[in-house]
């Protein structure tokens, strides 16, 4: 049988993941499919049920239902409760789980691509205060960087990504720089 993977989202037009993950698909041979789609708020409930079937193998949230999907999902993984976003729907067993994906695979990446290690002593500038970067945030926060300076064009967003995540770092090492 052929496993069923959406990327879901509100519009979704724009969205590049299916390239990507039909891609890496097609490179590994397997038996799969990814799709875009758009859906309505009101529509998530029946595609949760869908992966509860077994129709669905499971899909990616993107905007505007990142913030939203615990309302759907039986268990949260620490990464999206710590990040306060769901970007990723699995089942196990008999369990709808929400996960946040999107800090572990930027860091994965600057380990494996550019082979950067991040420590006590590396200073970390995130560019951008949306919802992926609630994931990166949380994520970096584990490898207890000296400090998280956050550079976002509008200063409000900046801050309250700061505020999210003040309990959950030690110190005051989180910092906001406005791009204008």
């Amino acid at each position: 049988m052929k496993s069923k993977l959406f990327v879901i989202g509100k519009p979704i037009k724009h969205s590049r993941s299916p390239t990507i993950h039909n891609f890496w698909i097609e490179k590994y041979s397997l038996n799969a499919s990814y799709n875009k789609l758009e859906v309505d708020k009101t529509e998530i409930k029946d595609l949760i049920q869908q992966v509860r079937d077994g129709k669905i193998q499971g899909f990616n949230v993107t905007i505007p239902y990142k913030k939203i999907m615990t309302d759907f999902v039986d268990e949260v993984e620490e990464s999206a409760l710590r990040s306060n976003a769901i970007n990723t729907i699995y089942m196990v067993k008999d369990k709808i789980i929400g996960a946040n994906t999107d800090g572990i695979g930027f860091i994965s990446s600057l380990k494996k691509d550019l082979s950067f290690n991040i420590n006590s002593n590396t200073n970390v500038m995130c560019i951008g205060a949306g919802g992926a970067a609630y994931g990166i945030v949380s994520s970096l926060i584990d490898l207890s960087p000296n400090t998280i300076r956050i550079i976002n064009r509008t200063k409000s967003s900046g801050i309250k990504l700061i505020k999210h995540f003040e309990k959950f770092t030690q110190s005051k090492k989180i910092f906001e720089t406005t791009l204008s």
